[in-house]
């Protein structure tokens, strides 16, 4: 999508981008990248409102540990300008890690893997054995926290997958990006 059309639809449905790029939210060069990759689309609601619209994989990761069962959660995601936001919604929705789908990407277990690679660095050749499969849950609509303005709305594919404990690291993970970096951490179930 080009900028300029993508622009003048935003500022037509009276969006302010003053705060885009500020605080928790994510800039309209994000925006705009996330279009043209084909994770996410934009279509007004009829009631005068855009909405984000997308599919995403999500993935529940618990380990076994010592006789304790540990739940992976979202920490916190840091800005490579230093900002940093918490997403309580993805803990409120019971998963762990949360991925957007690719262009024609279909929900299944190969992309529940590629979120796991992407989001945990678990290897690509790692069997894994999905324990419990969920129906699609639309989520939304809901304020766009990272595009503020904006309604959220996407479909979720939700996985649960219990970890191999020889991949179990204490610590959590790091997911390394261009423009930010996602911290998980283990809670105690």
């Amino acid at each position: 999508m080009k900028a300029q059309i993508l622009l003048n639809e935003l500022l037509e449905h009276g969006v302010l981008l003053h705060t885009w790029g500020l605080g928790e939210a994510k800039t309209f060069e994000h925006l705009l990248l996330e279009i043209d990759n084909g994770e996410v689309s934009i279509r007004s609601n009829g009631n005068g409102k855009l909405v984000w619209e997308s599919r995403a994989v999500a993935v529940r990761v618990t380990c076994r540990i010592r006789g304790f069962l540990w739940l992976l959660v979202e920490g916190q995601q840091v800005f490579i300008d230093g900002r940093t936001r918490t997403r309580p919604w993805v803990k409120e929705l019971n998963v762990s890690v949360i991925e957007k789908l690719h262009r024609n990407e279909l929900p299944d277990e190969a992309s529940a893997k590629r979120a796991l690679n992407e989001e945990l660095t678990i290897p690509k050749n790692e069997i894994i054995e999905f324990w419990n499969k969920h129906p699609v849950v639309r989520v939304g609509p809901l304020p766009s926290q990272s595009y503020p303005g904006l309604v959220c709305e996407f479909d979720m594919y939700r996985f649960e997958w219990e970890m191999n404990p020889r991949l179990w690291n204490p610590d959590g993970y790091v997911e390394i990006q261009t423009d930010k970096s996602t911290h998980f951490v283990w809670e105690k179930l």
